[in-house]
């Protein structure tokens, strides 16, 4: 914060929240913040979630009532810090807009900036235990995979399949948070939501799945192919299959992200796909589904130790079949580690 000029960090229930004090309250419409700045930390609370914040926190609470409602309270609470005059405050990015106009209406005179360089360059370094979750997390969606894919035959619907993954994390103690299954030409749509097609013989499927475990989540994508594949699929399953091998080269501490994207999309756009390949290269992820760094092209982050991020090119036939191949990786001081054990070549069901 000080490198930054912050004088104040205001953070609202959500995943920021639960990193800092591995707590926050259910959020809703009611206004409710940390607010940490360089000499203090206090909270704005409606009053039915005082007695919660006091069972896990102890910290300084200013409470509000609903039938007073919040502006009184969070007045006296950011004169109580004493911020400077024209104090510039990082706010969380995922606020709700009315939290916002209530700081912009007590402090009308700050500069509203975003949390992205306090605690969310932090929440990109992640600690050895975060990774070890996330390896737990990553070996849970390894087993789920396997179940879906052991489950596959021809005619059996997508939901069905769907439906068999969410059991799968269920029974491990995890929870599912995504179950994208897209059969035939509907692996042309990346963001697919599963439907009641059926797994047709001659056609492949984009599986991907997350769930979460101990909070935090897990990602993978593998394909399968229902009967013989084209030598056509089979071209583009390799290709996708050497992009996201060029882009694991460029996973390097002190590297600009960018280059992971460039590499992945270098190779595609080189094989003749290039204009299928409509989406960024990869997301980090975390306590988040899709959280900082992001890996684009145009990304301005510089590789770090401890940074978790998928890596997952793809190309999108429209009206014919996608494919996607998914890994997350963990950057360590000896270069990228791959959480999924699962390995990524093709699966043909007779």
């Amino acid at each position: 914060m000080v490198k930054e000029g912050i004088s104040m960090l205001v953070l609202s229930p959500g995943p920021h929240m639960a990193w800092l004090f591995d707590f926050y309250p259910l959020p809703d419409e009611r206004p409710c913040f940390s607010c940490l700045s360089l000499n203090d930390l206090s909270f704005l609370v409606p009053s039915l979630n005082l007695e919660q914040f006091r069972s896990k926190l102890n910290y300084s609470f200013y409470v509000w009532q609903d039938e007073e409602g919040p502006d009184a309270a969070f007045m006296k609470l950011v004169s109580e810090m004493s911020l400077p005059e024209g104090s510039k405050i990082a706010v969380d990015e995922t606020m709700r807009a009315d939290f916002l106009y209530l700081i912009q209406y007590t402090l009308p005179k700050t500069l509203i900036t975003f949390s992205k360089s306090t605690v969310g360059y932090l929440r990109m370094l992640k600690t050895e235990c975060e990774y070890q979750k996330l390896k737990k997390s990553a070996s849970i969606a390894d087993n789920s995979m396997k179940v879906a894919i052991e489950s596959i035959s021809p005619k059996i619907s997508e939901v069905k399949v769907s439906a068999i993954i969410n059991q799968a994390f269920y029974e491990q103690g995890a929870r599912p948070a995504f179950s994208l299954v897209a059969s035939g030409k509907n692996a042309a749509f990346p963001h697919h939501h599963s439907c009641e097609d059926t797994l047709e013989k001659g056609k492949p499927a984009i599986i991907d799945i997350g769930g979460i475990f101990g909070e935090y989540f897990s990602d993978m994508t593998r394909m399968v192919h229902v009967g013989e594949p084209s030598d056509r699929y089979l071209l583009i399953h390799n290709v996708v299959e050497e992009a996201l091998q060029a882009a694991l080269d460029k996973v390097v501490i002190g590297k600009p992200a960018s280059e992971i994207d460039n590499a992945a999309r270098k190779v595609i756009e080189i094989a003749g796909f290039g204009e299928y390949f409509v989406h960024r290269t990869g997301h980090g992820l975390g306590l988040e589904i899709h959280e900082p760094p992001y890996i684009t092209s145009s990304s301005e982050v510089i590789l770090a130790e401890g940074m978790v991020f998928t890596v997952e090119p793809g190309i999108y036939i429209p009206g014919d079949f996608g494919v996607r191949l998914e890994e997350v990786v963990y950057l360590s001081k000896n270069g990228p580690r791959i959480l999924s054990s699962l390995s990524r070549e093709l699966v043909i069901i007779d």
